[in-house]
C-alpha cells in the first residue's frame, strides 16, 4: 500500500491469537481436575460465546474448559509473565505484545510448536486460517528469535483498521479527489488546520496498542518493510532520518 491509500483506507490486520503451554509446565493452580483445560484470556466481550464453546467441547470430548479473564490487559500481561516465571501457565494462553515477545517466551521452553497438529490430516487445521493470520504466530528459517521454524499460536480474532473522511470537509477544502497516496492524506490534513481551523486527522483508542499497530503500518509504508524489521533487529536506529520522518 505505500504507492496509494484507498478511500476507506485499509490501513492494517489486528490479530489475536492464543499459544499452548508446553508440557513441562508445571500445573496451573486454577487447574481443578486432569480432564480440564484452562485458558487465560482478557476479553470482556465474550463469556456468552466462551460458554457456549466450553458446552461443545465437553459434550464431543468429555473435557472440561475453564475460560479465567484477567481484565485490564495490563494487569493480564504481568500476570502472564509471573506465571512464566513461576512456571505455572494454564493450558491455553494469549500474549499480548510483539512477535519478538512471543519468540522470548518460546526460547523458555513455555509455548508448544503446534506444526505436527496444524500440519495433520493434510494441513486440515492450518487451512481453516486466513495466511495472514497465521504469519503472526509463525516463525520461519533463520528468524530474528532464533527459534526453531513452525507456528506456535492458533489466530482467535482477526480485525481491520480503517480511515473514514469527512466528504462535506474535502468539499469545505475544495479537494476534487480523495486522498490517493500518503503524501495527499497528510496533505489534506495540513491543510484543514491551517485553511479552515480544524484537526485534519484524530484517532480514538480503546487500547494503547492500537496506537503500536497503526505506527507500524505507517513506518512499513513509508520505509519498506526490509528497513523496518532491520529496525526490530537492531541493525537501524530509530535516529534515522527516515524513522524521524
Amino acid at each position: 500500500m505505500k504507492a496509494g491509500l484507498r478511500h476507506r483506507g485499509l490501513i492494517g490486520i489486528i490479530l489475536v491469537f492464543f499459544v499452548f503451554s508446553f508440557l513441562s509446565c508445571t500445573k496451573s493452580p486454577d487447574k481443578a481436575a486432569d480432564n480440564e483445560i484452562v485458558v487465560w484470556h482478557w476479553m470482556t466481550d465474550r463469556k456468552d460465546a466462551f460458554a457456549s464453546l466450553a458446552a461443545k467441547y465437553k459434550a464431543l470430548t468429555g473435557v472440561g474448559v475453564k475460560f479465567k479473564l484477567l481484565f485490564p490487559p495490563g494487569t493480564y500481561s504481568m500476570k502472564v509473565t509471573a506465571s512464566a516465571r513461576a512456571k505455572t501457565l494454564p493450558d491455553i494462553f494469549g500474549i499480548l505484545g510483539e512477535k519478538k515477545t512471543v519468540g522470548t517466551f518460546i526460547r523458555a521452553k513455555h509455548i508448544s510448536d503446534l506444526t505436527p497438529s496444524m500440519q495433520a490430516n493434510d494441513s486440515e487445521w492450518k487451512n481453516r486460517f486466513y495466511s495472514q493470520a497465521l504469519d503472526v504466530s509463525t516463525f520461519g528459517p533463520n528468524n530474528s528469535s532464533q527459534v526453531t521454524a513452525g507456528i506456535y499460536g492458533a489466530p482467535l480474532d482477526m480485525t481491520i483498521m480503517q480511515f473514514v473522511y469527512n466528504k462535506s470537509l474535502l468539499e469545505q477544502l475544495g479537494v476534487s479527489h480523495l486522498p490517493e497516496t500518503f503524501a495527499d492524506f497528510i496533505n489534506f490534513a495540513t491543510s484543514a488546520k491551517e485553511k479552515l481551523g480544524v484537526i485534519g486527522f484524530i484517532c480514538g483508542w480503546g487500547e494503547g496498542w492500537l496506537i503500536n499497530a497503526l505506527a507500524t503500518e505507517w513506518a512499513i509504508n513509508l520505509m519498506g518493510e526490509e528497513k523496518f524489521l532491520q529496525t526490530i533487529k537492531g541493525e537501524v536506529p530509530y535516529t534515522d532520518p527516515e524513522w524521524i520522518k
